[in-house]
């Protein structure tokens, strides 16, 4: 999962932060986390420095004392990219974690100064085929996107797909807090956009998300299948969807996923153009 919080009773709100988007949580809401089973958490993502280094090093502490690895961040830029790794059903299971959308209080880690992972794509690849090297099954998890939008950014899926190629069996996106596209490419797939989750706002589609669920190979990491449970969330809190409701979220993740690879250099350029306006603005 996408851990976009502090998890701190401590730290100050980075000053030109908009208060209204400003996360802190209480150590006790880990708990939540357990009772779901979430073993993994990114916190690459544009919230995690919004109440300073205090709250983003109390973060990582918690989430250890919780028995949650988590990566994309630290107390260093190599601390920030190593991945978290677990083992399951034998093999080692290595999830990398950067994100592409800052907000005012986003800094990556410096000597001696707590932060995010460097996002630039080069180091990631090399990470990505050393693990695979190493005999890991590779996940990247990358928040990135156009908010409150439905298609990827074109030169994103580009990054995505140099991912694959460079060993990784899944990229889980998140960022847009609308779900997005399922591209498969061999036997690997990309998840642009998961939606939210456990997170309250006002739009229709910020509330209709899904779970993805993959069934990875034990030798080499393909996907073997994937599939979604849709989701309806209300009032912060998720719930399994049925019927109408279901199949509505199901087919439109259904007609993203097969429109995306269909869309005209057009398209794709004016997509790109939006994303590029509103992060010089």
């Amino acid at each position: 999962a996408n851990l976009e919080t502090t998890v701190s009773t401590r730290g100050t709100r980075f000053p030109r932060q908009d208060p209204n988007v400003a996360f802190r949580s209480h150590p006790d809401t880990l708990s939540f986390l357990n009772d779901l089973g979430v073993g993994v958490v990114s916190v690459a993502n544009n919230h995690i420095c919004d109440y300073g280094d205090e709250a983003l090093v109390d973060t990582l502490r918690h989430l250890d004392d919780a028995g949650i690895a988590s990566c994309g961040a630290g107390g260093s830029p190599e601390a920030a990219a190593e991945p978290a790794t677990i083992e399951v059903a034998g093999r080692p299971v290595s999830v990398l974690s950067r994100v592409f959308i800052y907000s005012a209080s986003t800094r990556g880690a410096g000597a001696g100064r707590p932060g995010v992972a460097d996002h630039r794509i080069e180091p990631l690849l090399a990470r990505i085929t050393e693990l695979r090297e190493q005999g890991h099954i590779v996940l990247t998890s990358v928040h990135w996107g156009i908010e409150y939008g439905f298609d990827p950014i074109p030169h994103q899926r580009d990054q995505a797909r140099r991912m694959l190629e460079a060993g990784a069996s899944v990229v889980l996106g998140h960022g847009p807090h609308y779900p997005q596209a399922i591209e498969r490419f061999g036997a690997a797939e990309i998840v642009h956009s998961l939606g939210n989750f456990v997170f309250d706002e006002p739009h229709e589609w910020a509330n209709k998300t899904f779970v993805y669920i993959a069934t990875l190979a034990r030798d080499d990491g393909r996907v073997l299948e994937s599939q979604i449970h849709p989701v309806r969330i209300v009032g912060g809190v998720p719930t399994l969807c049925e019927g109408q409701e279901a199949e509505e979220i199901a087919d439109r993740i259904d007609a993203l996923s097969r429109s995306v690879a269909s869309r005209s250099p057009a398209e794709l350029q004016a997509t790109n153009n939006v994303y590029f306006r509103d992060i010089v603005s």
